[in-house]
C-alpha cells in the first residue's frame, strides 16, 4: 500500500480558535461545490463568498479549506483585493498543494 502523502497546507491566514456557529454555512458551501458530477476531470466548481465587510467571509473560507482540504488535489486562494495583475496566483505563495512537495 502506498504511503499517505503528507499534508502541505499554506493558508494566508492562521486558524481561528474561536470559530463557532457556522457549521450550516460550511455544509452549504460543501454541498454547492459537490451537488452534481462535473462533465470532465478538468472541470470543477468555484464558489465565491460575497457580503458586506466584517461578517466573516475570509474566516469562513479559511475554515472550509482547513476542514475539507483532503477532498481537493489543489486549493487556490486568490485575494481579490490584490487583483489578478498583482502576480499569477499559481506562482505566488497563495497557491498551495495538499499533496507531496514537488522537487
Amino acid at each position: 500500500m502506498p504511503e499517505r502523502a503528507p499534508r502541505i497546507l499554506d493558508l494566508p491566514y492562521p486558524a481561528n480558535p474561536f470559530f463557532t456557529g457556522r457549521d450550516d454555512d460550511l455544509v452549504r458551501i460543501h454541498e454547492e461545490l459537490h451537488q452534481a458530477p462535473v462533465a470532465a476531470l478538468t472541470q470543477g466548481r468555484v464558489r465565491a463568498l460575497a457580503a458586506m465587510g466584517g461578517v466573516g467571509k475570509t474566516t469562513l473560507a479559511n475554515e472550509y479549506a482547513r476542514r475539507f482540504w483532503r477532498l481537493y488535489p489543489q486549493i487556490l486562494w486568490v485575494d481579490a483585493r490584490q487583483g489578478w495583475k498583482a502576480g499569477s496566483p499559481c506562482c505566488s505563495k497563495n497557491c498551495f498543494r495538499t499533496g507531496p512537495a514537488r522537487t
